[in-house]
């Protein structure tokens, strides 16, 4: 994959659905590496980094990324795609800090990109001319 797709990836701990148990050293976390890929507009996770991934999702789709201050630890956050709830942790707070900065950017990036490709669709206008217009007008705004 190249590397200008990839707007971050790295290894976190996935905290497993169907373990209930509450205790922070129990086996119901694991190490997962995760991709935010720009090109694709997809957060993907993996058992390796050449693994192929157990779970895609869009980033369009994906609500914004909370923390969860409950038994899950320092570096815990939440990315809720409905149905799915993934709960990661960082190895800190400082880390969990930088992967939803980019995780929120590209998912604002990419939700944009849906709701004016939407409307374009509705209009009847080309995407083309309905993205340069909306770029004329981001930049007049600044």
């Amino acid at each position: 994959m190249p590397e200008d797709e990839i707007a971050m990836n790295g290894w976190l701990l996935k905290r497993h659905a169907h373990d209930r148990r509450s205790s922070l050293f129990s086996k119901q976390w694991a190490k997962r590496f995760v991709i935010i890929n720009q090109h694709r507009g997809t957060l993907s996770v993996s058992k390796g980094e050449r693994s192929k991934p157990t779970t895609i999702l869009p980033l369009r789709d994906i609500l914004l990324p909370e923390i969860k201050d409950l038994d899950w630890g320092d570096g815990s956050f939440q990315i809720a795609c409905p149905p799915l709830h993934l709960i990661l942790r960082a190895t800190d707070n400082a880390e969990r800090e930088v992967w939803m900065r980019v995780l929120r950017e590209q998912t604002a990036e990419w939700q944009s990109n849906a709701r004016l490709a939407d409307t374009a669709s509705k209009s009847g206008v080309p995407i083309a001319v309905a993205s340069q217009y909306a770029s004329m007008e981001l930049a007049l705004n600044t």
